[in-house]
């Protein structure tokens, strides 16, 4: 009888300790894959933003030549003309951040105290993990028994 006992909590020890260490192994390995992708992200993101600033710019140059071309500076067409062209630029800014996924975090102080956190938590990388552990070997415990060869008729 101890020795059943004995092995029991010697095995529900072993499982206990093997999902925390996976919980952790997980939360880490997220952590820094979360990091990475955030910043790739962030790095597309800043490509996008200054390519709209060379392009807003390069439509500014090209309005205020024009305003001051027509009737010495003083054309109501150019300027809805040119406030129409930044709203289809801002708009495409918009649309283009949204396409990356990338929401304004700061990937430099994911983690910190005072920054952004981690979607994997620790309770949810150990939730995670025991999961893994008891899902294991399920199908094997409640797969049906192969087919006979024999129908059953109504």
């Amino acid at each position: 009888m101890m020795k059943v006992v004995v092995s029991h909590i010697g095995l529900t020890t072993i499982v206990v300790l093997y999902a925390v260490a996976g919980g952790f192994i997980f939360q880490h390995l997220e952590e820094t894959n979360e990091q990475a992708d955030c910043q790739r992200r962030r790095d597309r993101f800043d490509a996008v933003v200054n390519e709209t600033k060379h392009e807003i710019w390069a439509a500014s140059i090209a309005f205020v030549n024009q305003y001051n071309a027509v009737s010495g500076g003083g054309d109501d067409n150019t300027r809805v003309a040119a406030l129409e062209e930044y709203a289809r630029y801002l708009v495409a800014l918009r649309n283009d951040s949204l396409a990356l996924g990338y929401d304004g975090t700061d990937c430099a102080r994911m983690g910190q105290r005072d920054g952004p956190g981690f979607r994997w938590s620790l309770p949810g990388s150990l939730l995670f993990a025991v999961t893994v552990i008891t899902t294991i070997g399920t199908f094997s415990l409640t797969a049906p028994e192969p087919d006979s060869g024999t129908t059953r008729k109504p």
